[in-house]
């Protein structure tokens, strides 16, 4: 953890199969509390690799283009040695309840290789207008 509790992240949008850095800011870290724990067994794609971010996108993210105004940032928490944590927020997804979720995805280094492995991944949400909370929450929409 660095100094304060708090961590540069850094914040990209995918398009196609490029990556742009949008922003770096520094946020508050230790939020795992906020998200509802995802079962790692349940994901279909490689929890260990090289590359955390990649990694991410290939267990989470939505990889068909949408409709509407469709958006998907990825934001990388990589100043911690022991701890790589990425965020992704998909907004405005072509669903009549849930308007955006977000994935907070932890990992660590695999001892003796240039890997990092997924340890933990929690969801949260945003409702659309109507259909529950409009703050992040883990309760469902209606």
């Amino acid at each position: 953890m660095t100094k304060n509790n708090q961590a540069l992240t850094q914040t990209y949008t995918i398009s196609g199969n490029n990556l742009t850095l949008v922003s770096e800011c520094l946020t508050a870290t230790n939020e795992r509390d906020s998200y509802s724990a995802i079962n790692l067994e349940q994901i279909n794609s490689e929890l260990t690799g090289s590359n955390p971010r990649e990694i991410a996108i290939a267990a989470f993210g939505i990889q068909e283009p949408q409709e509407g105004n469709f958006q998907q940032t990825v934001s990388v928490d990589d100043r911690n040695p022991q701890q790589v944590v990425v965020t992704m927020t998909q907004n405005n997804l072509p669903d009549d309840s849930v308007q955006d979720v977000r994935y907070r995805v932890e990992f660590e280094p695999v001892a003796n290789q240039s890997q990092w492995r997924m340890v933990w991944a929690g969801r949260q949400q945003r409702c659309r207008q109507g259909r529950g909370s409009q703050n992040w929450t883990t309760e469902a929409c209606l």
